[in-house]
């Protein structure tokens, strides 16, 4: 009997791009979910100049948020102009 399944068929550059991209967007959505948790922890700590040290979270999260966004536009636009039909 032979085999009549699919042969192994090794991944696109395009394909291997994108699921690269899809792992550092899970790593930083779960960073992003860490760093806003510490952020809301820190709230809950009595301590004068908490605003100011709240800030250096405030703005790694928006560094993460907007690395996130860029992530997905280029998830999307390679998925777009690679699998449109």
């Amino acid at each position: 009997m032979f085999f009549d399944g699919e042969l192994y068929k090794p991944k696109s550059d395009v394909e291997r791009e994108i699921e690269v991209k899809l792992k550092i967007l899970e790593d930083l959505q779960q960073q992003l979910t860490m760093l806003r948790n510490q952020r809301e922890a820190l709230t809950h700590e009595p301590m004068k100049k908490l605003k100011e040290n709240l800030e250096y979270y405030d703005e790694l999260i928006r560094k993460i948020e907007k690395s996130i966004k860029e992530l997905e536009k280029e998830i999307k636009e390679l998925s777009k102009k690679n699998y449109q039909q």
